[in-house]
């Protein structure tokens, strides 16, 4: 990944001289050029690709077709197979198209919240490890991720409809998020029809208590019931029989202990206490932002974070469940949380390129898995 690592580098070094959109629009360039030229990872790139080249058009329904096993939920393959029949691009014109419409469609939802040059440094610190994971090692999370983000909005926007529909088009493309989505779509529930009628501050801490300590007992004391009410929850969802298949991590033994969970037990929750006690995130808020709207993004973002240190915390040892179902935390942490405390230095905008250089070389080592093989693009 040197090439991408040494882009990376250049583009931070660029915030000296631009902050604004044109910034943007050379990550969308300059990173699409690489992921084009990129080679094969081995692994699940090969099942990727082999799934896109064996698309095809079909008069049965849904119509676009693979031939190839690939196991993946239902709206991915046919994602992929409309690309690959209608427009005929290769593989990694593929990714190339699913980095630019995802980035772009990520931009347009953020914009719901924050100001154009925040959303800018957002996504300088998406480079980092969020870009290369999921469009190019996992390119079905990219667009589950965009879609959970959305549905995410839309609970804070109170708009329950949207979120829902969000949510079920997220976990049709990666399932993953069901636990996520679930939870605040609970939170979305219990703000709409009960703290609209009541004092807010108070019983949203006695909730989030009651949640935790429900969801501590089922999974410590009760995993046989969990796993009947997932398989109730996803019966009826286009990928059940795939989501099925997978509850069968829970029962694996001990797979290692995942030291990057310490950013979700430790060092996530406690930057984002600082964000909210501070007022930081307010100073990136939109100023037509309402007051209610900042009130639940700080708040679902905090029942995301939550949810995703007990996670961690349960299945400390089980590394490969732990790091699925705290995903979208951890993004949305190194997304938007990162860069909120960052900006709040002073002379912010001529520390961040350093120490986003920086960081840029310490993340090789906390994601040595992310950065473990050689490119040779020349």
């Amino acid at each position: 990944m040197l090439t991408y690592l040494l882009n990376n580098i250049f583009i931070f070094l660029l915030m000296f001289f631009n902050r604004k959109l044109f910034l943007f629009f050379w990550i969308l360039f300059s990173v699409s050029v690489i992921i084009y030229f990129l080679p094969t990872t081995g692994d699940d790139y090969i099942y990727y690709k082999g799934d896109y080249d064996s698309s095809f058009f079909d008069f049965e329904f849904p119509y676009f077709h693979s031939s190839y096993p690939l196991d993946a939920e239902p709206f991915y393959k046919f994602y992929t197979s409309v690309v690959k029949v209608i427009i005929g691009i290769p593989f990694n014109g593929f990714l190339v198209l699913n980095f630019v419409l995802c980035s772009l469609l990520l931009f347009k939802i953020l914009k719901h919240l924050f100001n154009d040059n925040s959303i800018v440094i957002f996504y300088l610190f998406s480079l980092l490890t969020i870009v290369p994971t999921i469009y190019y090692f996992s390119p079905r999370s990219s667009i589950s991720f965009i879609f959970a983000v959305y549905a995410f909005i839309f609970y804070i926007q109170n708009k329950t409809f949207k979120g829902i529909f969000f949510s079920f088009i997220s976990i049709g493309f990666h399932s993953q998020f069901i636990p996520i989505l679930f939870i605040l779509y609970l939170g979305n529930m219990y703000n709409k029809f009960i703290l609209s009628k009541i004092e807010r501050k108070r019983n949203y801490v006695i909730f989030f208590s009651l949640i935790i300590i429900f969801v501590l007992v089922l999974l410590l004391k009760y995993p046989i019931l969990i796993y009947k009410i997932i398989i109730l929850f996803v019966s009826s969802l286009p990928s059940a029989s795939l989501i099925e298949g997978k509850l069968h991590y829970f029962e694996m033994e001990s797979g290692g202990i995942r030291m990057t969970s310490l950013l979700s037990i430790i060092v996530f929750p406690f930057l984002y206490f600082i964000a909210v006690r501070h007022n930081y995130f307010e100073k990136l808020f939109k100023n037509t932002l309402s007051s209610e709207m900042r009130y639940n993004f700080i708040l679902f973002f905090g029942l995301s974070l939550l949810f995703s240190g007990i996670v961690n915390l349960i299945f400390w040892d089980f590394s490969h469940i732990a790091s699925r179902i705290s995903r979208f935390s951890d993004y949305m942490s190194l997304l938007i949380l990162v860069p909120t405390i960052l900006l709040s230095m002073k002379n912010k905008f001529v520390l961040l390129p350093i120490f986003l250089c920086v960081l840029a070389i310490l993340v090789i080592y906390v994601y040595p898995t992310l950065y473990n093989f050689e490119l040779s693009i020349f």
